[in-house]
Parts: C-alpha cells; sequence; structure tokens
C-alpha cells in the first residue's frame, strides 16, 4: 500500500524529533549546571586548588626557557607568596636578571617602589590558589561569567574580575585590576589567565600578560602548577617549569620589601 507523502513528511518529523530529545536534554542539563554568578564561579575556581586552608607560605623554584626576542635564554625562577597578600618572583638569567615583590597593595619592581597601577597586578600568578583566594575573599571584588568559549579545543568557563576599592575616588584603579579567568566547567581547574600591565592612566600602552596552566602537581591540600606558559602581547615569551615546592618554611615581612 503506498502512504500518502504528507503522512511520510510528518513521520520522519517526529522520528527525528524523538533522536533528538537526548541531545537536548544532555545540552540543557550542561547549561543548567554551570555557574551563573560570579561567587559560583570563583567557588568553583578555588576549591579545584585547595581543599582546605592556604599554607602559611610557599616557595617555588623552577626552570625558565626564554624564546623572546629570537633568543634562546634559560634562566632560574624563585617565587614565593605568604598566605594571599604576598608573593615574589625573581628571575635570573645570563640576560634577564628580574625581581617583582607585591605586598598588601603594595610592588616594588627590580627594588624600586611601584605605582598603584602596577601593583594593581602584581600577585604572582604561579600561584594561582592564593591569587583567586585573595580575589574571592575581596568584599570590593567585581566580575562577570560570560559562559563557555573554545580555547584550544576545549570548552572553558569565562569570567572576569576586578576591584571596586573604595580607597581612590572615582574607583580609579578598577580597570588596571581586571584579570580574565577561564576555567574547566566540570573540575573548576584554571587553564588560561590574563591580564594586563599599565604604568600609569592616560596614554600609557599596556602589556598584555597570558598565563597558560598546562598541568598541575600536588603540594598537600593544593594543586600548583607544573608548567606554565607566558605570552606578551600576544607573542610567546616564555615555558616554565616548576620543579620544587615546599610548604611552611617560615616566611616573614622581611621577605616581602615594597619600600
Amino acid at each position: 500500500m503506498k502512504v500518502p507523502q504528507h503522512y511520510t513528511l510528518v513521520l520522519g518529523i517526529l522520528l527525528l524529533c524523538v533522536a533528538c530529545q537526548p541531545i537536548l536534554a544532555q545540552q540543557s542539563t550542561t547549561s543548567s549546571s554551570l555557574p551563573v554568578s560570579l561567587s559560583q564561579a570563583l567557588t568553583l575556581a578555588t576549591s579545584a586548588l585547595s581543599s582546605s586552608t592556604l599554607p602559611a607560605d610557599i616557595t617555588l623554584q623552577a626552570s625558565m626557557q626564554i624564546t623572546a626576542g629570537g633568543r634562546n635564554e634559560t634562566a632560574t625562577l624563585n617565587a614565593a607568596a605568604r598566605g594571599a597578600a604576598q608573593s615574589y618572583e625573581v628571575v635570573a638569567g645570563p640576560y634577564t636578571q628580574t625581581s617583582l615583590v607585591f605586598s598588601n597593595g603594595q610592588a616594588a619592581i627590580n627594588g624600586i617602589a611601584a605605582s598603584l597601577e602596577l601593583a594593581s597586578t602584581a600577585q604572582s600568578p604561579l600561584y594561582p590558589a592564593a591569587l583567586l583566594a585573595a580575589i574571592a575573599t575581596d568584599p570590593n571584588t567585581s566580575g562577570q561569567v560570560f559562559g563557555l568559549e573554545a580555547v584550544n579545543g576545549l570548552q572553558l568557563l569565562h569570567f572576569t574580575t576586578w576591584s571596586n576599592s573604595p580607597s581612590l575616588p572615582g574607583n580609579y584603579l578598577a580597570s588596571f585590576t581586571q584579570r580574565d579567568w577561564w576555567i574547566d566547567p566540570s573540575s573548576g581547574l584554571l587553564h588560561k589567565l590574563v591580564f594586563q600591565r599599565r604604568a600609569a592612566g592616560g596614554a600609557i600602552a599596556p602589556i598584555r600578560y597570558e598565563y597558560e596552566y598546562v598541568d598541575f602537581q600536588n603540594a598537600g591540600t593544593l594543586l600548583v602548577p607544573s608548567t606554565v606558559t607566558l605570552s606578551l602581547n600576544g607573542t610567546p615569551y616564555a615555558a616554565i617549569a616548576i620543579n620544587s615546592v615546599q610548604l611552611n618554611t617560615g616566611l616573614t615581612d622581611e621577605n616581602f620589601p615594597v619600600q
């Protein structure tokens, strides 16, 4: 018996709808489980890197392969942090010798006090657990959750943060404190961090810092990076391999001089 053509069309549409139901249900479930607020995104990211309170201090020793400017330079990088408000990074190589110290909102670069604008993003990204904890517990933190974005073939959750600190009139430093984060939407593990550093306002050109976290290692109740890549203004600058992690070595304020 020949089936009328319009019946065949209706049957085909019904079968297509039935087949799509599992896919639609899966997409709906995935979307509904995503963090929809900044506090949810920060909680997911911080809990992925630390299952308890931060250690009193942490010291990292790393090797750094610098490829900027066509050169191939091997340097050592020593970094440390105390709580969620102090950090330093010291790089020593044949051509590169730099130090960056951050302490309670102030910073020093190569032993010279930095501007408040530079200090706004001076806390070390090599210890993201402390950086995220500082932002998550700051009552002046604001931001926005953008949703899923494709990064290096992965679907990552993108959100941004900045500080609405009332310490300066007009919320002047808010734009200097902005950071963009990309995390795994299921585990919360950090994959990418982007921010800009500027020495001052006005026409001063910013430098865009882009950190990609390739993998992490266990350190007690923490996850700290094993391999990090750094690009400056979109150009690959260095690959960092963290080889040693020490916790609670007794660091004090004297280890983080900013004046």
